[in-house]
């Protein structure tokens, strides 16, 4: 618990909160399942044998038509 507040007016920024039983858990487990299952992470090999990481997330449109949004990690 935090003894001196450095926001005066924000006393529930200060509040300690539960992030860890087990109703969390089962509260958010169904968004935390969907969120490991559109994103994937796999690593290329390109044609000089130089490695990246190439992250895929699916994306729902606003008319709920699905798409694959790729993300390259150059190093």
């Amino acid at each position: 618990m935090v003894r001196t507040h450095r926001v005066v007016n924000a006393h529930r920024i200060y509040t300690p909160f539960r992030s860890s039983s087990v109703v969390v858990r089962n509260r958010h487990s169904a968004s935390v399942n969907n969120f490991r299952v559109t994103r994937s992470r796999t690593s290329v090999t390109g044609p000089r044998g130089k490695t990246t990481s190439v992250k895929k997330t699916t994306v729902t449109g606003p008319s709920g038509n699905k798409g694959i949004k790729v993300k390259v990690r150059r190093h």
